[in-house]
């Protein structure tokens, strides 16, 4: 007598019912959709390349999906690859998704830092931005401020100068580059790539006066401040030319508070602007200007003839294309600020 038990009646059952491949599942449209997807996420701030000189850094990012932004549990900031500030994590869990990084607090180093923000949704998908690089600058000692930025070609600026700008041609007497210093300062040098004789261009090489200028609204050089002349050497030129300002320019136009900003000014000593008999080449990066930013155009400008003319900012529009960064730089100490 064969006994079967009641679990192997019941297996028995199940296979001739539903076969070896068991019960069958549900449609597919009836499976719900998981997602997988990790939000979309970008910095607002800081800036790439920012140079920051407070204790503080403001970190803000942002989900550029607004249906990720409805789902996101939180933001994540790494800063050197740490997230920890002082024993307390760098999360934002809404929005708007800013926090304040304390440098001081966090032990952050002065130099390069490294800035990384996630994003995590309600499902624990996490999206990451790209590093961003930024520096962390101590306002102590000497600096040196530059315009030059590659990469570029070494050329020329041509001082007077001959500028197509619409159907009118001018003649350049004064060109004049603006120097943005992170804190107060004193300017102590003026380095400047002059000048070569130029036969081609120019039968006599032209003395000079160096100069600096305020600035107007941020952007254009306002009253003139103080200014030297500069009897050239023909056997000292087509290398840097370091002028120390003391005893040439006053102490007290040559300092600055902070946000202050100023203008070098180089304007050549030529009797007739409009005459190609004498003049200078100051040496200058060129670059192709594809965006016409307005940094750019109000960081270089030019003086229309006769003198008081008028300012006008160097765009592409006037070099045929191209940007002269001026190989002009400015050596400063940074002050400490009064307490």
């Amino acid at each position: 007598m064969i006994r079967v038990s009641i679990y192997t009646l019941v297996l028995l059952a199940t296979f001739f019912l539903f076969g070896c491949d068991g019960a069958a599942g549900p449609d597919g449209a009836d499976v719900p959709e998981i997602d997988h997807v990790a939000p979309p996420i970008e910095f607002v701030q800081p800036v790439l390349g920012a140079v920051l000189t407070d204790i503080t850094m403001t970190l803000e990012a942002t989900v550029s999906d607004t249906n990720d932004a409805d789902e996101l549990a939180s933001i994540l900031f790494y800063v050197n690859g740490s997230s920890e500030m002082n024993g307390n994590k760098a999360e934002v869990t809404g929005p708007p998704y800013i926090f304040e990084w304390d440098f001081v607090a966090a032990g952050t180093p002065f130099g390069t830092v490294t800035v990384v923000a996630s994003a995590t949704d309600t499902l624990g998908n996490t999206g990451y931005t790209a590093t961003r690089v930024v520096t962390r600058f101590e306002l102590v000692g000497p600096d040196t401020l530059t315009d030059r930025h590659g990469p570029g070609t070494m050329k020329n600026l041509l001082v007077p100068h001959l500028i197509f700008e619409e159907a009118d041609t001018v003649r350049v007497t004064q060109i004049g580059t603006r120097f943005d210093p992170y804190g107060p300062c004193k300017l102590n040098h003026i380095r400047l790539l002059p000048v070569q004789r130029d036969s081609v261009h120019y039968q006599e090489l032209a003395n000079f006066w160096i100069g600096l200028a305020s600035t107007v609204d941020g952007t254009a050089p306002g009253e003139p401040l103080d200014s030297f002349y500069v009897e050239l050497d023909p056997f000292e030129l087509e290398r840097w030319q370091e002028y120390d300002l003391d005893g040439l320019m006053s102490e007290s136009s040559r300092t600055f508070d902070n946000g202050e900003s100023f203008f070098v000014t180089v304007r050549v000593d030529v009797v007739d602007p409009d005459s190609m008999d004498a003049g200078l080449r100051i040496g200058t990066l060129l670059e192709v200007d594809s965006t016409l930013t307005p940094e750019l155009e109000n960081a270089y400008w030019y003086e229309r003839p006769p003198e008081g003319g008028g300012w006008t900012p160097i765009a592409a529009r006037h070099v045929k294309g191209y940007v002269h960064h001026l190989f002009v730089d400015a050596v400063i100490e940074y002050l400490p600020e009064e307490e």
